[in-house]
């Protein structure tokens, strides 16, 4: 880990988080990051999913979107 008065950056293998965006509190400060999504080729455009049709628990949270399990799975329910 390193940093200045800009940032802060983690490392690992070639992996790299910049944490530079700055926020003033009342006591210093606290350094974020703005992390994206990944670019899912399942996420890009229009999706159409049959009616009734079967799906991992884990794809259909990259179609969904972020969120706990059982949430995932009732939205998919609902979905069908």
């Amino acid at each position: 880990m390193t940093g200045d008065a800009s940032a802060i950056v983690m490392r690992k293998g070639n992996a790299e988080i910049c944490f530079d965006i700055f926020i003033k509190t009342e006591r210093g400060a606290i350094f974020a990051t703005y992390i994206k999504d990944r670019n899912t080729p399942e996420l890009q455009g229009d999706m159409v999913v049959q009616y009734g049709s079967k799906m991992a628990v884990e794809k259909a949270h990259d179609l969904i979107g972020p969120s706990h399990e059982d949430a995932t799975r009732a939205t998919a329910k609902y979905l069908s």
